[in-house]
């Protein structure tokens, strides 16, 4: 129930690796309904158990994004993993934990520059509130990602407000 609804969380659709495991999870947690042989059920335990710290490495990445200290062994300390293990566990989403970090720290400041509630914030206010500590490595990241500056993405606000 609780995975069901960390899917239907999902603010884009997956990338076409997560979308794979997500339908091997769902698949496995059919065939556990069902009443799978032995063999079956431990392969099942061993997808769950990676499927929920999986999960885990990605809401603690989306809680902590912020602190501009966060690494990977920050995430491996708070959960009792190894470094190792993190890093191997989001392989298989595609990306590496600097990758999702980034997009997480990405996403929010793409909402706060696009909120009108955060126009009285300076960019490098945003920059620095989502994690980011040195505001020209997020006007590059951030125009790889959206295709526009930030401060573009900012005026693009402004103009929607005035009308």
């Amino acid at each position: 129930n609780g995975y069901l609804r960390s899917l239907a969380s999902f603010k884009k659709p997956p990338s076409s690796e997560l979308a794979s495991t997500v339908g091997a999870h769902l698949l496995d947690l059919v065939a556990a309904t069902l009443g799978p042989n032995a063999e079956a059920a431990n392969i099942i335990a061993e997808r769950g158990v990676k499927a929920a710290t999986l999960q885990a490495i990605l809401a603690e990445v989306a809680r902590c994004f912020s602190d501009p200290n966060f690494d990977l062994d920050n995430v491996a300390r708070a959960l009792g993993l190894s470094r190792r293990y993190v890093q191997k566990l989001l392989e298989g989403t595609g990306k590496s934990f600097t990758e999702h970090l980034a997009g997480c720290r990405l996403e929010h400041a793409f909402a706060m520059l696009t909120d009108p509630h955060h126009l009285h914030l300076a960019i490098i206010d945003i920059a620095f509130a989502v994690g980011f500590g040195d505001v020209s490595h997020f006007n590059r990241t951030f125009r790889h990602r959206f295709g526009e500056t930030p401060s573009g993405v900012r005026a693009a606000l402004t103009v929607r407000e005035q009308k």
